[in-house]
């Protein structure tokens, strides 16, 4: 049971801090300042991110070619072009792509023959394949010290069963695997 509720939008929380933070976003109190750029968050781990930009800090390393990114989402992203994981498929063609950009670029090549219920699928198809990529969540990373380095590594979460919601998607990471 969620039993703080948003008078706005009626969206619920189960602490009342959760529904103070989720306020911020209506009323538009940004309390954390860039001290760089006076850039301003609603939330202090907007901010921290933020931060990244300006120091130059990446640390979310790749353990398989050690390159180095300022946010975890672009590890996820990263981490794709090291295996045959294909998870956004064209809905008018069915090829695959390993990058969502990749597959808007694609996408343009069937303007002329796409109509717009084709592309309302494609949109739909894009959400639905972004919500099963849950599996390949970075949200439990964790700092691994191997003398001077220090790199990160997260256990993937359990996913679907890759063959029978999408047969691109290969077993190369089972859910007990460390990255």
């Amino acid at each position: 049971m969620k039993p703080h509720q948003c008078s706005i939008c009626s969206k619920r929380f189960t602490q009342v801090g959760g529904l103070q933070q989720h306020m911020r976003m209506h009323n538009g109190i940004r309390p954390f300042v860039c001290k760089f750029c006076n850039k301003a968050f609603t939330q202090k781990a907007g901010l921290d991110q933020h931060l990244r930009t300006h120091t130059k800090v990446k640390p979310f390393k790749c353990i398989i070619c050690c390159k180095c990114f300022s946010q975890s989402v672009h590890l996820r992203q990263h981490m794709r072009t090291h295996t045959n994981i294909q998870p956004f498929g064209c809905p008018i063609c069915k090829k695959r792509f390993k990058q969502s950009s990749h597959l808007n670029f694609h996408m343009r090549s069937h303007m002329d023959e796409t109509s717009a219920l084709l592309m309302e699928q494609y949109v739909q198809a894009v959400q639905e394949q972004n919500q099963n990529m849950d599996f390949f969540n970075l949200s439990n990373v964790q700092p691994v010290q191997d003398g001077d380095t220090l790199y990160y590594a997260a256990q993937l979460t359990s996913g679907p069963e890759p063959a029978a919601t999408n047969p691109y998607l290969l077993q190369v990471l089972p859910s007990n695997n460390i990255l």
